[in-house]
């Protein structure tokens, strides 16, 4: 090869390896927290840069022991107050629906809330996350708000099985 190839081939190994630091980053989907959006083995890319926006997917450090990376959903924002009453979110007073929830995981055999009934006001530096299978996910009804600085990006786009590709 020549020199100009070698130092093309560096120029694109460099290219790729600083969008990968300070872009973007793969992620895998573990566990059931997300289902019916994301299953366990399907991969996207998380932007680093991107504000979360409502119902924006998100990846942010566990914190616990397993060291592992949680995928939730933003559903609060900064400085508002949500309430979910039976199954409803409310926002600083206006309703708002989920479609991308399926029923079946949402509900229980006796078709009560798995999401539960609270009151939460969002700390103004902060983000309030659920994940979409409400009965099985550990989000912030049990680990509190989100502080922007410890969410690590937005998912924006499932890339893996090729048959589930999807832009978020």
């Amino acid at each position: 090869m020549k020199k100009s190839d070698w130092l093309f081939l560096i120029g694109v190994a460099a290219l790729f390896i600083g969008l990968r630091l300070f872009v973007f980053f793969p992620a895998a989907v573990e566990g059931r927290s997300m289902a019916p959006t994301l299953a366990t083995g399907q991969r996207g890319i998380v932007l680093k840069h991107k504000t979360p926006e409502r119902f924006d997917i998100v990846t942010l450090e566990s914190h616990d022991a397993n060291e592992k990376i949680y995928i939730k959903r933003v559903i609060g924002m900064p400085g508002e107050t949500l309430v979910y009453n039976n199954g409803v979110l409310t926002i600083d007073g206006v309703e708002f629906k989920e479609d991308y929830l399926d029923q079946e995981l949402v509900v229980d055999d006796n078709g009560n809330s798995l999401t539960g009934t609270f009151t939460v006001e969002v700390p103004d530096d902060a983000y309030y996350v659920l994940g979409d299978n409400r009965g099985n996910s550990n989000d912030s009804r049990n680990i509190g708000a989100i502080k922007k600085s410890d969410i690590d990006g937005v998912f924006v786009w499932r890339f893996w099985p090729l048959n589930k590709m999807e832009i978020f």
